[in-house]
């Protein structure tokens, strides 16, 4: 696992051509929404701009953005992982890539990284050479332009828990970077061919400035305003047993070995209820959950969604 793509550093270095990683990850319904719209938007096919992802932390938000932003950069990864009607609707080569990661503090602030990714150092360069200073949605769409353009933003509660304790004239830093991102998504939606991601806000910051409360709370609010909301994992259905024997399992047994377990499961359960221990569902609906479920016991992943979100890992 560790020789592959699994951060948006490694996107951001163009470490790989994402073969790896597909190979590895299963693709949920929450991924295929975000490539539906996400690649659609790119090629200027799509009202869509701004993408929240919401889940717990460990819940998949990050690898949804590395998927989508190795989709966007390796057109060959394309017809092996988006269905074919929507392959022939993507039109674009390569898209730009900017990613950006909270826990991460540069010099020239967040808008500086962002816009140096896009290869607009000069332009940015008065934003941040001689202090910090907003920048607004005329500034982003210069920078942006009418190029394929994909910006992902993760983890960034710590960052503005950072810049809220910096002052900056009347206000503090973290007050520049809320405006600025805001001016952000809002020049995104005048920009056909621009999409930009950002993990959802709500974090275990237990310790929380009355400044990073109000920094977080209003950047949310933009976000849920403009953003199309995805989950990148649906923890009460079948996916995280998709995900488990892709990461997982090389092989598994053929489907007549498997239903034979899970008929033979099914007959020891009901020998259970007959016995008056339990009470269990039909045979066939035991023996169908433990085919599509195989190797992993059936109700793994009602443990998994009773998970509190502070604590969820998947």
């Amino acid at each position: 696992m560790a020789e592959g793509i699994e951060n948006l550093a490694d996107l951001i270095a163009d470490n790989g051509d994402g073969r790896d990683f597909f190979a590895r990850n299963f693709v949920t319904h929450g991924m295929e929404q975000l490539f539906k719209e996400g690649m659609l938007r790119l090629s200027g096919k799509s009202d869509q701009a701004v993408f929240e992802l919401t889940q717990a932390m460990g819940g998949g938000k990050t690898h949804m953005m590395v998927a989508l932003g190795l989709l966007a950069r390796h057109p060959h990864l394309r017809p092996e992982v988006l269905p074919e009607e929507l392959n022939k609707r993507v039109d674009f080569a390569e898209a730009r890539i900017a990613a950006f990661n909270g826990r991460n503090s540069p010099d020239n602030y967040i808008w500086g990284e962002i816009a140096s990714q896009l290869g607009a150092d000069e332009a940015i360069r008065p934003h941040w050479a001689n202090g910090p200073r907003a920048v607004d949605q005329r500034k982003w769409k210069e920078i942006i332009g009418d190029k394929p353009t994909l910006i992902l933003l993760d983890e960034l509660p710590p960052y503005l828990q950072n810049a809220a304790t910096q002052s900056v004239g009347a206000g503090t830093l973290a007050d520049m970077v809320v405006y600025s991102l805001s001016s952000l998504m809002s020049a995104a939606l005048e920009l056909p061919n621009c999409a930009i991601v950002i993990a959802n806000l709500s974090g275990s910051y237990k310790s929380q400035t009355k400044a990073l409360a109000e920094a977080v709370g209003n950047l949310q609010q933009e976000a849920r305003r403009q953003a199309m909301t995805i989950t990148p994992v649906q923890l009460a259905g079948n996916e995280i047993y998709e995900i488990l024997k892709k990461r997982l399992i090389d092989q598994l047994p053929d489907e007549r070995t498997i239903a034979d377990i899970a008929e033979e499961y099914a007959q020891q359960v009901k020998k259970a209820e007959d016995g008056g221990y339990i009470v269990a569902s039909s045979i066939e609906q035991i023996a169908e959950q433990v085919r599509e479920t195989y190797p992993f016991h059936p109700s793994f992943k009602h443990l998994v969604a009773l998970f509190a979100p502070s604590r969820m890992i998947t």
